[in-house]
Order: C-alpha cells, then structure tokens, then sequence
C-alpha cells in the first residue's frame, strides 16, 4: 500500500455571475411577492439561501442597519450589511403579507414554518426561463454576481468602511423596480395602487 499518493481532486465549477441587466429581469420575473423579495434580500445583503430562507423578523435590525444571520454556513452566527433601500423594501413587503411570526418567508402549506428550499429553488429556475437567460443559473449566482458587480465597480471588500457606500449605489442601481404583490386574486385592479404605494416606499 503506497500511502503518499494522491488522486486530483475533481475541479469545482464557479456559479455563473449574471450581469447587472440579468439580475433585474430575474427578479422582475418572479411573481409571488415572497420570492421577489426574498431573492431581492438574498442579492442585496450576499446571502446563501438557507440562510435567506431561515431569517427571522427579529433578524432584521434596522437601528443598527444590519441583518443578523443566524443559519450560516458551519453553524457560525454572522451579522451582514442591510441597505437602506433593501430596509424600506422589507418593510413594504412585511405591511403586505403579514408573515405570521417568526419566520420573515413562510412556507405556503405550512405558515408555521419557514419557506422551503427546494421550491424557492424550483421559483427561481422558472423565473430564469421566463426572463429568457440563456445559460443555466442558480439562487447562488446572486451572491456571486453581487460580489462581482462591486469589484466589476472598483469597490472595496466588504470589510472596508467604504463598502456600505459602493454597495448602496450599485443596490440602488440594480433595483429600481422595487417589488410588486402578485399573489391575490385581485392583483389587476389593486396593481396600480400597489405599485404607486411601493415607488413612493422605495423611491423607484
């Protein structure tokens, strides 16, 4: 037995990045309130989808303009940015749903619970179909491409005290649109309001 020998390792593909107008037309393409905010979060504060998935209301500390990220990788808590337009978005979307506490996403069979993984999943693969990307993308892009655009920017890494600023200017950048309730039955005649509600919320 030769114990010193090694096999290569299999080479780890990284996630595509999505460019700035593919991101928008993901997200303008989801339409269940839930899970445009929810990849809207996901993309805005650098987030894994468990971790996305798992937050609490309570996770949100505006005062402080963090979110407090409890179901991270390794078990490890880890508190990241919160943009104040993302704040603003959370807010509108909280006055909306009414998520029953304590989960911010709940699972539609079982409000008690949070949001499952595999079918925020499944929202985000249709909602590449329906904005036309010709390449196969992940929720993980997001985080990715995130990243990306900042350097792609000239930005700081997230450490830097500069770095809320160049994240703020490219959030507002990339989501003008804000989010729009899409779920009740009465969508078409409330649109209009809703979405004049949620500019004047956002500024878009």
């Amino acid at each position: 037995m030769v114990a010193f020998l090694t096999f290569p390792s299999t080479p780890r593909k990284l996630a595509p990045v999505l460019s700035v107008e593919e991101v928008e037309r993901v997200l303008g393409a989801l339409e269940l309130a839930k899970y445009r905010v929810l990849f809207t979060t996901m993309y805005a504060a650098g987030l894994r989808i468990t971790e996305v998935c798992h937050l609490q209301t309570s996770d949100i500390d505006a005062q402080r303009g963090v979110i407090h990220v409890k179901c991270a990788k390794g078990k490890k808590e880890r508190l990241v940015m919160l943009p104040p337009r993302l704040l603003k978005i959370l807010r509108a979307y909280w006055a909306q749903e009414r998520p029953p506490k304590p989960w911010l996403f709940v699972s539609t069979r079982d409000p008690s619970k949070p949001v499952v993984v595999s079918t925020t999943r499944k929202a985000f693969e249709h909602a590449t179909l329906v904005a036309g990307l010709t390449r196969k993308a992940t929720p993980h892009a997001l985080r990715h491409s995130f990243a990306t655009h900042l350097l792609e920017n000239g930005d700081r890494p997230a450490r830097h005290p500069g770095a809320a600023r160049s994240r703020q200017r490219l959030f507002d950048r990339t989501l003008r649109r804000g989010f729009y309730p899409n779920d009740r039955e009465d969508q078409e005649s409330n649109r209009s309001a809703v979405e004049d509600r949620v500019r004047a919320v956002i500024g878009g």
